[in-house]
């Protein structure tokens, strides 16, 4: 089954925690977002990410990367259950506010009627809606 436009809307700002103790240099952020989902995937997702920036100086224009994990509740073609998903990326200055990527179904993850799913795509951040745009092909064993 082949699932496009899982699109995702966040409640709420996400909560931030930074580490790195210097004033200049890298930089490293922890996001924690809960999220509504809705499209193919209808369900609500807790998601955490941790994103690295080269320069403090220039957060949110890169260049940095990210990676990420959503837990998600919900149904996927009308199957019942939750699984997770695998996600990281890179952006640069060049690429604004959008940053690109990769997802995929973490493997043994699925539960309920979603016991055996698998799958793999992309992601799209958009930093400043803030909202995610994904295109997972899914298959259940």
């Amino acid at each position: 089954m082949h699932l496009r436009d899982l699109e995702s809307v966040t409640s709420g700002l996400p909560g931030q925690a930074t580490a790195g103790a210097f004033d200049a240099g890298p930089r490293i952020d922890r996001l924690a977002i809960s999220r509504h989902l809705a499209g193919a995937v209808e369900g609500e997702g807790r998601q955490s990410l941790m994103i690295f920036y080269h320069d403090r100086e220039r957060l949110d224009r890169g260049p940095g990367e990210w990676v990420g994990l959503d837990l998600i509740t919900g149904t996927v073609d009308g199957r019942a259950g939750t699984f997770a998903v695998r996600q990281r990326g890179r952006f640069t200055g060049d690429e604004g506010e959008r940053w690109s990527g990769t997802a995929e179904v973490v493997p043994g993850s699925g539960t309920g009627d979603l016991e055996g799913l698998s799958g793999e795509g992309k992601v799209t951040i958009l930093r400043q809606e803030p909202s995610a745009e994904y295109s997972i092909r899914f298959t259940i064993e």
